[in-house]
C-alpha cells in the first residue's frame, strides 16, 4: 500500500486524491533545475480541518500541506508526520485484536470452503503463504482489496463471505455486527456501484508480456506502477492483476474485449 495512504488510514484522516501535475524545480539558490517534479496532490480532513497536501512522487521525497497561514515542508514522511501530529494532534487509531480475529477467522473459512491449502490460496492473490498465515492469526489487518481478489479470482458472490462472517461472529458470542467491519460497507458499496468484477476485467504479466512484447518483470513493474496511481485515486485493487481498462489508456490501446468493463 502507498505509505502516505496508510498513514491516512492508520490516523483516520479522510483524502480525496485531486491530480497529478507537474511543477518546475527549484535549487537551493533559488534558480530553476532542468528537470520538472511530479506531484500527487490531495484534499484531506483532520478534526474539522480542510487541508491540500502536495507529495513529490518522484526523486526525492518531499510533504507540502498547505492551509491559510499554515505550512509544512518536509523531505521525509517520519518528519512531516511529526509536524502533522504536532499540529493536530492526530493518535493512531487502536487496532481492535477480538475484530481483527474475527475477520481472520472468517478468511480461514473462505479458504476452506474452495478447499485450498495456505500456500495455494496465497499464490492465486499473489501472497505468501506467511501472509496468509498471519491474516487468518488476525495479527495482520485485512483489507477489502485482500477479500475482493479472493471473490474474484474464485468467482465467489459476496454472500459467501457475508455468510461466513456472520457465522463466525454467531460462534464468537461477542457484541459485533456487520456495522462494526469496514470491509463489508466496502465491499457492498464496491458492489452497487460496479456490480462487481470479473477476471476478464483484468490482465495478468504474462498477459502483458505478450501484449507488450517485453519480459514478464518489466510486465510486473507495468502492474505495480498503474496499480500504485489506481491506489491513489482511491480505487481497490488487485495485486499482480492490472485493470484492464486502466492499462489500455496508458498505453493507448483501444479495447476490443466488450466483456472487460471496468
Amino acid at each position: 500500500m502507498n505509505k502516505l495512504l496508510f498513514f491516512f488510514k492508520t490516523y483516520g484522516i479522510k483524502y480525496e486524491y485531486i491530480r497529478e501535475f507537474q511543477r518546475i524545480g527549484l535549487k537551493k539558490d533559488n534558480t530553476f533545475s532542468n528537470y520538472n517534479t511530479i506531484i500527487d496532490s490531495y484534499s484531506i480532513q483532520c478534526n474539522g480541518n480542510n487541508y491540500i497536501l502536495d507529495y513529490k512522487k518522484k526523486g526525492r521525497p518531499q510533504y507540502i500541506l498547505k492551509k491559510e497561514k499554515i505550512i509544512i515542508n518536509a523531505v521525509s514522511q517520519p518528519k512531516f508526520l511529526e509536524k502533522f501530529k504536532g499540529i493536530e494532534k492526530v493518535e493512531k487509531i487502536k487496532v481492535d485484536r477480538q475484530k481483527e480475529k474475527i475477520q481472520g477467522t472468517a478468511f480461514r473459512k473462505l479458504r476452506h470452503f474452495l478447499k485450498l491449502n495456505k500456500k495455494q490460496f496465497g499464490q492465486s492473490i499473489n501472497k505468501s503463504e506467511n501472509t496468509i498465515i498471519r491474516y487468518e492469526a488476525g495479527s495482520l489487518a485485512l483489507h477489502s482489496d485482500v477479500v475482493l481478489a479472493v471473490l474474484t479470482v474464485h468467482n465467489l458472490k459476496l454472500s459467501i463471505y457475508k455468510r461466513l462472517l456472520e457465522e463466525t461472529l454467531i460462534s464468537s458470542n461477542l457484541n459485533y455486527s456487520f456495522n462494526d467491519f469496514h470491509i463489508v460497507g466496502e465491499l457492498e458499496r464496491f458492489y452497487n456501484k460496479y456490480g462487481g468484477i470479473k477476471m476478464s476485467d483484468f490482465l495478468t504479466a504474462d498477459d502483458i508480456s505478450i501484449i507488450c512484447k517485453i519480459k514478464k518483470a518489466k510486465a510486473y513493474r507495468i502492474i505495480k506502477e498503474i496499480n500504485e496511481e489506481m491506489e491513489r485515486k482511491g480505487y481497490i485493487i488487485i495485486r499482480g492483476r492490472v485493470n484492464r481498462r486502466f492499462f489500455n489508456e496508458k498505453l493507448g490501446i483501444q479495447d476490443t474485449d466488450k466483456g472487460g468493463k471496468a
